[in-house]
């Protein structure tokens, strides 16, 4: 037996080393729930296993000729590999997992987890059939060592996040492999030296450890990056807020703000009517203040029901506008036609872009009731490639010139399509009714 106390203080760090690392991991993984991290502290607590295992004389001063040949020791060694190895697989998939949608990773990664049955096979039959134990170590090392050559060119070939330091640590991993390899089968052979028959296995001890700080570089790399990525989105998040802020402050303003100095205005003449005891014009002044009041109500409703992300989607807009002009059609008797397609492809669209489509398709639909003394309205929705094509269609009176119309907010819908960058046309002759048509570009 020969024996080197250098190596077996590093026998004893590095299996200390293993243990502390197996407990940062299961710390991490039970602050952050990230799997990745469980699967490499599983790997970890099954090497370190092993390591122990091969390593008698250092921990109990037991000769190793006495464990090696033992029969426990075929059969929990082996197994030891293949579990490791096994977990080692599960933790790269899922450290992968999200930060690249190529299926030739994942597929990868997933078929070479196949390999780990087919190793248990061949260690059922080898054992059975009473092969050489040390033949079928280092049998299985070679082949656990294939998938980590190919999973090497794949973060070497695709260029993944983190390759390097992956990459690096896998090289580390696969060059202790295979120098151990190479260690017991020159023993095998009769070469005697410190290394072959003492401690052949130092050298995937020194591998292991490299992948470690490879690992750990490279999971520090991640949650920064993740943390950037997070703070972008904050900030995204923040600018968005501050948008419908100052929508809603310009609305409040400029729209809402209007009708409520006419309302208030309208209060004081009432209060002057009553007192002078002109019952008839206030009886209209009033009626002026209600309506007003309702428009007020109706504007209000409109601006919050934009806002809400439940209602960002092209679903929801087409529901609320078919369910608008169902009412406002039945209200003055008119038929109210609807052609839409039986499924809308599932777009979200902006709160901006959801409150200008809705307003000034829902202006379309007032004009045509209050305006065009028309008997049927048409509701049409188009989808293409490039985005959706709607349109109000009335029988009515129509417009002796429509381009030059400025009335019945038509200067609104306007100014509403250029927010939003759509594009809005305008189709009408006398007695021929209009064709209000407004196309939203959905960028891909």
């Amino acid at each position: 037996m020969y024996a080197n106390k250098s190596i077996e203080l590093f026998y004893l760090f590095f299996q200390g080393i293993l243990i502390f690392q197996v407990i940062v991991f299961l710390v991490l993984f039970w602050i952050t729930q990230k799997r990745d991290i469980i699967f490499y502290a599983l790997f970890l607590f099954f090497a370190a296993a092993y390591f122990f295992l091969n390593a008698p004389f250092t921990f109990f001063g037991i000769s190793e000729a006495l464990v090696f040949q033992s029969k426990f020791y075929a059969y929990v060694n082996i197994p030891l590999i293949i579990i490791e190895n096994y977990f080692y697989l599960l933790f790269l998939q899922y450290f992968y997992k999200g930060l690249t949608n190529d299926m030739v990773v994942e597929n990868t990664l997933r078929y070479t987890l196949l390999i780990i049955p087919v190793l248990i096979l061949f260690f059922v039959v080898v054992t059975i059939a009473g092969t050489d134990t040390q033949a079928i170590y280092y049998t299985v090392k070679l082949l656990a060592v294939i998938p980590a050559i190919v999973i090497c060119y794949m973060l070497w070939n695709k260029k993944l996040p983190f390759f390097n330091l992956m990459l690096g640590g896998l090289t580390c991993t696969i060059a202790g492999t295979l120098l151990t390899v190479c260690m017991i089968i020159l023993r095998n052979n009769g070469v005697h030296h410190i290394l072959t028959y003492g401690y052949p296995l130092i050298f995937i001890r020194m591998g292991l450890l490299g992948d470690m700080i490879f690992y750990l570089a490279a999971i520090l790399k991640k949650w920064h990056l993740q943390e950037k990525e997070l703070a972008v989105q904050q900030v995204q998040k923040k600018l968005e807020i501050a948008n419908i802020r100052n929508k809603i402050s310009s609305q409040l303003h400029d729209d809402i703000g209007s009708t409520l100095s006419g309302v208030s205005m309208y209060s004081y003449l009432a209060d002057s009517q009553m007192l002078n005891g002109e019952h008839e014009k206030l009886k209209t002044t009033l009626q002026t203040i209600q309506r007003s009041s309702n428009e007020v109500i109706g504007k209000l409703g409109d601006l919050v029901w934009s806002v809400k992300t439940e209602n960002l989607s092209m679903d929801t807009l087409v529901e609320k506008l078919i369910h608008y002009g169902q009412e406002m059609c039945n209200a003055k008797n008119i038929e109210f036609c609807i052609n839409v397609p039986s499924h809308l492809e599932s777009i979200v669209i902006s709160e901006e872009q959801n409150y200008h489509i809705y307003l000034c398709l829902k202006e379309a639909i007032n004009n045509a009731v209050k305006y065009s003394e028309a008997s049927k309205l048409v509701l049409f929705i188009k989808q293409s490639v490039t985005g959706i094509e709607f349109s109000i269609t009335d029988n009515g009176k129509g417009l002796a010139n429509a381009k030059s119309h400025k009335g019945n907010g038509l200067e609104n819908m306007k100014e509403r399509a250029e927010n939003i960058g759509a594009a809005i046309e305008f189709e009408s002759g006398q007695g021929k009714g209009v064709c209000i048509r407004l196309v939203i570009r959905i960028p891909h």
